[in-house]
């Protein structure tokens, strides 16, 4: 699922990233983000195949500013549907449990990242009430990207 979402994905920005993925490799650090208690992986399955993932939890140093609290921010830190479930509404519902458990764990805002320069996801973020927020931008495999925020309250 992660193979094609990604091809989906970047394939126009990244040509070779299918040929580089390596799955086990894929495999190994599921496994660990799955038993770290500070991660929340989350599924969705269509006929108990799974079609989405989420993963969402305490944010990485670059995701926060210096005035924000670390340990009251949380990150979605991935959020990928296969290709053929793209506008059903997963995504949605991920970013929901994602945002719930933030609450859950006392965090106030989510804090993520998405390519530059793909409306799709940026729309999608926008849509479900995440903010950009002016000047912080990273390179992730060699594209740009920018950092969006919303308050987890009321989600």
């Amino acid at each position: 699922m992660q193979r094609a979402a990604w091809q989906s994905t970047y394939e126009g920005w990244i040509p070779d990233i299918v040929d580089r993925f390596d799955t086990d490799k894929t495999a190994a650090n599921w496994a660990r983000a799955a038993a770290d208690p500070g991660q929340h992986v989350t599924v969705a399955t269509v006929d108990g195949i799974v079609k989405a993932y989420a993963l969402t939890g305490a944010p990485e140093p670059d995701s926060v500013e210096p005035e924000d609290d670390p340990d009251r921010t949380g990150e979605l830190h991935a959020l990928y549907a296969h290709p053929d479930v793209h506008g059903q509404g997963l995504g949605r519902l991920l970013v929901a449990d994602a945002l719930h458990m933030l609450v859950r764990r006392r965090r106030d805002h989510c804090v993520l990242w998405a390519i530059e320069r793909n409306p799709r996801s940026r729309g999608f973020y926008e849509h479900l009430g995440f903010t950009l927020y002016p000047g912080a931008s990273r390179v992730w495999r060699g594209l740009p990207e920018v950092r969006y925020r919303r308050p987890t309250a009321g989600c």
